[in-house]
This record gives C-alpha cells, structure tokens and sequence, in this order.
C-alpha cells in the first residue's frame, strides 16, 4: 500500500485539478470538444430537493459541455462530482414550498467550491441551471489560475 505524507496532499490535488482541466479542455481529432464528465449525488429526500436533483441531470444531459457518468471507482478519480444535499427549510410536510440546498462541486479528492442556498417549488429549473452555471464558473477560473485553454 502506498502512502501519502500530508505534505504531498496539496501536491495531489493539484495534479489532480490540472488532469481534470487538461483532459475537459482537450478537443478530439474532428475539432468537436470533449465532454467533462460529471457524477450527480443527490442526498435529496424532500421534494423540491428531488425536483432540482431531476433537472439537474436534465441540464447536464442536454449541455454541450458535460456528460454524466455513473459512480464508479474510476470516474470518481477523472470527474466533478456535483453533490447535492437538500432539506425542507419551511419545516412542515404541508408545506413543502421550500428548500435549503448545499452544493459541492468535487473532483477526486479536492473540495473546488461549496455553496448554500435556497430554491422555491417554483424555481427548480432555474436553480438547477444555476448550479451547472456555477460548473462552468468554477472550471472557468481553475482553467485561467493554471493557464489551460
């Protein structure tokens, strides 16, 4: 078995970021860009909490930009994860109008951002659109911090 001191640990996770963003910012020999493969975790048990975790694999599938793949060992080292947690904010089954929502976006072993926020029963498309928005920021800036195009 090998083992890591914790002083390589920040060197893996940059390693690990500069793969990801190298591979997700390669093109294939017909000039079409590669997919970035995404895993979707939904800790989802109320039901707008469901609704963002279904529309959010809807965005993803009709994105140009990712893919979903299952949770594999081996996806779970070469994908961002999306891992979504939500919980009834209201605190009544009989009103379930809204949800607070916590968002990890994860690649290996790397937390690369986390936030909080709350979606209404009437805005799961658009919280979900803004969570792949978000994708894009956060792989945008990594990409500009270690000069990937």
């Amino acid at each position: 078995m090998v083992r890591f001191s914790s002083m390589n640990k920040p060197i893996i996770a940059l390693a690990s970021i500069g793969l990801f963003v190298l591979i997700s910012s390669s093109a294939t020999s017909s000039q079409t860009p590669t997919k970035s493969s995404v895993i979707v975790e939904c800790g989802t048990p109320d039901s707008i909490g469901k609704g963002v975790c279904r529309a959010l694999r809807d965005e993803i599938a009709r994105s140009p930009r990712y893919i979903e793949v299952p949770k594999t060992d081996e996806n779970m080292r070469k994908s961002v994860r999306i891992s979504l947690v939500t919980v009834d904010a209201v605190g009544t089954q009989e009103d379930d109008s809204l949800a607070a929502m916590s968002v990890a976006y994860v690649l290996n072993v790397t937390l690369l951002t986390h936030h909080v926020e709350t979606c209404g029963r009437t805005r799961i498309t658009d919280c979900a659109t803004g969570i792949v928005d978000d994708l894009d920021n956060t792989l945008r800036a990594f990409r500009n911090v270690y000069n990937f195009k």
